[in-house]
């Protein structure tokens, strides 16, 4: 465990008609040092939650065990996650958020870290 992180406190939701936005939002967990907003999506692959992670200070998110453990601990030790990086075209950049798509329970990639090695 690192140090400095407090416990996960599951926080109110946006308001819709303030962040029309962020209608979306099933859930917001707070610690002393990340903020994660759990957006639900339903697609091909099944039932997708981004993970949209942001610094309380708002400095960026470049730590890789960080967002490990926030994966971990939000949604599960037995769950994947990417991240995507868009073409440019699709490129999103408003703030340092970070978004981690985690993938539905038992879902396995047809690509990973087993094949490296």
């Amino acid at each position: 465990m690192r140090q400095g992180w407090s416990e996960w406190e599951r926080v109110p939701r946006p308001d819709p008609a303030l962040y029309p936005s962020l209608r979306n939002v099933e859930a917001v967990w707070k610690n002393n040092v990340y903020i994660v907003q759990v957006v639900p999506h339903k697609t091909e692959w099944g039932h997708v939650m981004q993970l949209m992670i942001r610094r309380n200070d708002e400095a960026p998110v470049r730590d890789w065990l960080d967002l490990q453990r926030i994966k971990n601990e939000i949604l599960g030790e037995q769950r994947t996650a990417v991240e995507v990086f868009p073409a440019q075209g699709e490129l999103v950049d408003h703030a340092n958020l970070y978004h981690l798509w985690v993938l539905p329970e038992g879902f396995e990639l047809p690509f990973g870290m087993r094949e490296i090695g």
